[in-house]
């Protein structure tokens, strides 16, 4: 009878521990763009973001959080393309030096997007979050090479904001899950 007892104990925790770290697929509702959107940033981006995108609703949580990474895969490219043509454009040094500088974080940031894709595929939520944050950090740092004048006169920073609000979106999420 004790090694009876000593086994339901032992499948009841193990079952329980599974039960407590599955993530059950969540249809996206209204009600769960909104949950997301009150945590994100900037609430109306979100809004704009999720409910201007048709595969919203047809998307589960798993699937939404792939959608917003695989966007902000998108977004960190076309950033870098224009850093790199902003920079070969740049005729003031100033300039030219801080956009090589955030082209050199934004490709930490592609780097980290690749891992943070791969750890979400791979079910590692809590990865996927922490690699979602270095990316943050990458535009973070890129943003902070012009801190002192002369203000970037290009879209970058407009884009910049743009891509941590599609970032924070994907925290969110991840958070979520």
């Amino acid at each position: 009878m004790a090694n009876f007892s000593l086994f339901l104990v032992v499948f009841l925790c193990v079952g329980l521990s599974l039960h407590a770290n599955a993530k059950p697929s969540v249809k996206i509702t209204k009600e769960v763009v909104n949950q997301i959107c009150s945590k994100s940033i900037n609430p109306s981006f979100c809004f704009n973001v999720l409910n201007s995108d048709s595969r919203t609703a047809t998307s589960d949580l798993k699937g939404l959080g792939l959608i917003t990474i695989n966007d902000a895969q998108t977004n960190l490219t076309a950033n870098q393309n224009l850093i790199k043509s902003l920079s070969s454009q740049a005729t003031d040094p100033t300039l030219k030096k801080r956009y090589d500088e955030c082209s050199d974080h934004y490709d930490e940031g592609l780097s980290d997007i690749q891992d943070a894709l791969q750890s979400f595929k791979g079910g590692d939520y809590q990865a996927a979050n922490i690699q979602t944050s270095a990316v943050f950090t990458d535009v973070d740092d890129c943003e902070q090479a012009w801190a002192d004048p002369p203000a970037d006169p290009s879209q970058l920073p407009s884009k910049n904001k743009d891509l941590k609000n599609l970032l924070d979106i994907t925290l969110v999420i991840t958070n979520l899950l």
